[in-house]
């Protein structure tokens, strides 16, 4: 059922994120594949949020601590799903937080959008003062889609989107009572950004889920939250920053190839992590390969770069510094910090 949920979920949300040493963001968010048009349901009422609840803390894959105390951290980019029903019908929330589509989210225009181009006319609700849009409709085989009766909403507000899904495999009947849980819970949605800033320390930055929702009846919980593919915290000292991205990448052995023939083309010469002294003994032993670059200018290191990869899980650990100045002690700390105490659970 889980690898089930997860197939779906990954159809619903696709990212794709590659940080590159100046930390550009590529996305192309797609939600829908093509499929025939189903019916059109009643709009959602509204529900005066009652006792919300956050569901959390995210289970992130890899844990690590910072070798210097930072001054503060912001997770600009990051996302995951929060399972709230299984069986027979299965609900499921998904969340994008993208600082740079604040007030302005690509996940809900790219729905939008792809509603459009199939002359698809989504029904409207309100949660926390923003409008949103649902849509239910029937997959088949034919779709390349898990069959089901799938009841999907989306709605969006600063720097985070969220989406529901409750979805009735084929052979399930999604009942109006599971209709009415899900316009309530996507009616009782309240976006929530506090936990995505804070001070750091040397803890690692916590990916709170930015948004609380109201229980039902029929889904009582526990709420489970997970990583949905994307992590990307910024920790400062000072001026300056360090960055840490953890993603999933179903091409993650091309990607971590054409980013390593790129730095062999650099300056800098790549150091195996796997057979450095320093690393070889720690994260070394963890990943499948992985490679980090510090360049120095006078003999002071004006920026360091780490890129690992297990299966299909890449760590990113990026210190940019500004320009030939030499990278602070802290800064330099902190990043020797996460890859020697960065530890992956991923099997």
């Amino acid at each position: 059922m889980r690898e089930r949920r997860r197939a779906r979920v990954a159809l619903a949300a696709v990212l794709g994120l590659l940080v590159t040493a100046g930390c550009s963001v590529e996305q192309e968010p797609k939600l829908f594949d093509p499929s025939q048009n189903g019916g059109s349901p009643a709009s959602p009422a509204r529900q005066e949020p009652q006792g919300p609840v956050r569901a959390g803390p995210v289970a992130l894959p890899v844990t690590y601590e910072l070798g210097a105390p930072a001054d503060g951290y912001e997770l600009p980019y990051y996302n995951g799903r929060v399972f709230v029903g299984e069986e027979p019908v299965e609900v499921t929330f998904g969340f994008r937080v993208e600082e740079t589509a604040r007030n302005n989210s690509k996940l809900l225009a790219s729905n939008l959008e792809q509603w459009q181009e199939r002359n698809v006319t989504p029904e409207t609700f309100e949660a926390d003062g923003e409008t949103g849009y649902f849509y239910e409709e029937v997959f088949t085989a034919e779709n390349d889609a898990e069959p089901g009766t799938s009841r999907f909403y989306v709605v969006a507000k600063g720097a985070v989107t969220v989406t529901l899904t409750v979805f009735a495999p084929e052979g399930t009947e999604l009942s109006q009572e599971s209709r009415d849980a899900g316009d309530a819970l996507a009616a009782s949605i309240v976006f929530d950004e506090s936990g995505l800033t804070g001070e750091a320390g040397t803890d690692q930055g916590a990916p709170a889920v930015p948004f609380t929702f109201v229980p039902q009846p029929s889904l009582p919980g526990p709420f489970d939250a997970e990583f949905g593919g994307l992590y990307w915290a910024d920790y400062t000292f000072g001026d300056q920053q360090v960055q840490v991205s953890l993603r999933e990448d179903p091409e993650a052995e091309k990607t971590y190839r054409d980013k390593y023939e790129q730095a062999q083309g650099s300056p800098a010469k790549p150091v195996d992590i796997k057979t450095a002294e320093s690393t070889a003994n720690t994260i070394g032993k963890q990943v499948d390969e992985g490679y980090g670059v510090a360049p120095s200018s006078g003999g002071d290191t004006v920026l360091m770069y780490f890129m690992v990869r297990k299966g299909d899980l890449i760590l990113e650990i990026n210190a940019p510094g500004e320009g030939t100045k030499p990278l602070p002690l802290p800064i330099r700390e902190a990043v020797t910090g996460i890859l020697g105490t960065a530890t992956f659970s991923q099997g």
